[in-house]
């Protein structure tokens, strides 16, 4: 601990510091409680708003008869049906694909070096 200091002006520097400091902890303290006094009421009006668009909406919802649901398309209505929709057409086969005709490709070699006849001519 430190002692007292002797030194009339030593003292009155150190109670000028002293008073400073409990200045700023009154002020720091009063923008503390501003500002959550600033938070509680914010929080309260948005609760108001959101209570009365809910009790609103609640209203609404009692008045209005319900929204009609959109035109199900034919698969989905066939589905609720019961019935099974009609089956896709099926792929090619490995087999039916090979037998297919292909488009010729002329493939050139590195000792084939003769350019491919031009016919815009």
């Amino acid at each position: 601990m430190t002692a007292d200091p002797k030194d009339p002006e030593q003292r009155s520097a150190l109670a000028a510091t002293k008073a400073e400091r409990s200045r700023d902890k009154e002020e720091a303290m009063r923008e503390y409680e501003a500002g959550k006094r600033a938070q509680l009421l914010n929080t309260a009006r948005l609760r108001e708003l959101r209570l009365a668009k809910e009790a609103a909406d609640a209203l609404t919802a009692k008045t209005q008869p319900p929204a009609k649901k959109k035109a199900a398309s034919p698969a989905s209505a066939a589905k609720s049906a019961g019935l099974t929709p009609a089956t896709p057409k099926k792929k090619a086969t490995r087999a039916a694909k090979s037998a297919a005709p292909r488009a010729s490709v002329r493939s050139r070699s590195a000792a084939d070096d003769s350019p491919l006849p031009d016919t815009d001519q």
